[in-house]
């Protein structure tokens, strides 16, 4: 159904939203009355100020807070948020008794971050402040990365070494009304692999504009035509800060290199060994098979990091979002196995190369060991156990299912003799 507010009395659109979202008719009271203390006025969430975790308020002026309003309503038009330079806004965050002048826009591909009142925020600060020492980053509601499932692949990729944005829970406030709790996700800035003792190197994506536009158009229309592998075919290399990046002789010499290792991968015609961290890129696909993140390979999800020490792409896990259904997920393939989850399709030339295989099996078995998951758990029992009640805080039902991993390792474990080599039936 689409909304278009100057079509509809604004009666009829409040009495929409409230039947499809559950927002109340109160809150867009508030929205007709020129947007005056929108946020107040609207049901109360719980308050996490006295938890001892981070807090932000978001101080955003009505006409601000008009434009976020203009881009949810188009994206609800076509299912999809597709956003452009446009749509950032001013905002100040206030935190810790300090002021900072900083930007947001909404963030994320689908609606579901758009829904109720607990919307999904890109934000960056102006340096050479920053909020929680991080410059550019995401706050989304818990749900949307399924909860504590996201936390702990992001704790075992910490643990293994493997690039990650740093990931944890926060209260949000909006103009002083708490929005509750949110996850907060580091951006990819200079900070990420700094973070984690690495050099300062470009990191670098498959630009997705042109399939998120597609995507609209099909939504629009009503016509199917995406071809993926083309889609895919025609992404463009791009680096996170691309400005900076280009600006700066030795970044823009690091991106040309690292945008040619990505182009031999892309096209399947570099040597695997020589455009990845082999060890890095086995033990990420490892990972990802014990959390079922199968969501963080799809190719537009692919985020890789030039190490300019040695000369190869590493693998930066996010967005690995097991969707509610972990368990269901158990019943996939692994990657082992040929998965071929929709939209990967820039892996397979990775799974076929013998040193990636090799170490892969062996990081699989490594992990799938029951004392292994039995250690980790222990090591973050405590931290587990906080997070957990603060999500039941707000969300009642949530219990975080603390056998789940365990059951997918073994299940794995009891796969691993049975694989064949995936580059077998490349051999002449």
């Amino acid at each position: 159904m689409k909304i278009r507010e100057k079509k509809r009395p604004w009666w009829q659109f409040a009495l929409i939203w409230t039947l499809i979202l559950g927002i109340p008719t109160t809150g867009f009271l508030v929205i007709r009355n020129n947007y005056k203390r929108w946020g107040m006025d609207l049901p109360g969430f719980p308050n996490f100020s006295e938890d001892g975790i981070p807090v932000l308020n978001l101080k955003i002026e009505n006409d601000e807070w008009q434009k976020i309003i203009a881009v949810r309503e188009k994206a609800f038009e076509t299912g999809i948020l597709v956003v452009n330079d446009d749509d950032w806004i001013k905002t100040q965050l206030e935190f810790e008794g300090k002021t900072a002048p900083a930007s947001m826009r909404l963030k994320g591909d689908w609606i579901d971050h758009l829904k109720g009142k607990k919307w999904s925020f890109r934000i960056s600060v102006k340096p050479p402040l920053a909020w929680n020492r991080l410059i550019t980053f995401s706050v989304q509601s818990p749900e949307t990365r399924d909860f504590l499932n996201e936390w702990v692949y992001h704790k075992l990729l910490d643990r293994e070494g493997i690039l990650t944005t740093r990931y944890d829970f926060m209260h949000l406030r909006l103009n002083g009304a708490s929005r509750g709790l949110y996850a907060y996700e580091e951006h990819f800035e200079k900070q990420l692999p700094e973070y984690h003792k690495h050099r300062e190197g470009p990191i670098i994506k498959y630009a997705e504009d042109a399939l998120w536009n597609l995507r609209q158009v099909e939504a629009l229309s009503g016509i199917t035509f995406i071809n993926g592998h083309r889609v895919v075919a025609a992404a463009d290399i791009r680096p996170f800060k691309e400005a900076r990046t280009l600006a700066d002789t030795n970044l823009r010499a690091q991106f040309m290199i690292a945008q040619n290792l990505a182009l031999g991968y892309k096209s399947r015609m570099g040597i695997v060994s020589e455009t990845f961290d082999v060890e890095r890129l086995a033990l990420f696909y490892a990972l990802t098979d014990l959390t079922r993140t199968y969501h963080g390979l799809i190719w537009h999800n692919h985020r890789y990091y030039y190490n300019p020490v040695t000369g190869l792409l590493e693998p930066v896990g996010f967005d690995g979002d097991t969707g509610g259904r972990f368990r269901e997920l158990m019943n996939d393939k692994i990657l082992g196995q040929g998965n071929g989850v929709d939209g990967m399709y820039i892996i397979t030339n990775t799974m076929e190369d013998r040193q990636v295989w090799d170490a892969y099996i062996r990081h699989l078995k490594r992990l799938t060991e029951p004392a292994y998951l039995e250690e980790f758990f222990k090591e973050i029992d405590a931290d587990l156990n906080f997070r957990e009640k603060l999500i039941q805080k707000e969300f009642k039902e949530f219990t975080y299912d603390r056998t789940a991993l365990a059951d997918n390792a073994t299940l794995i474990r009891g796969m691993i003799d049975d694989l064949k080599f995936l580059g077998e039936k490349k051999k002449p």
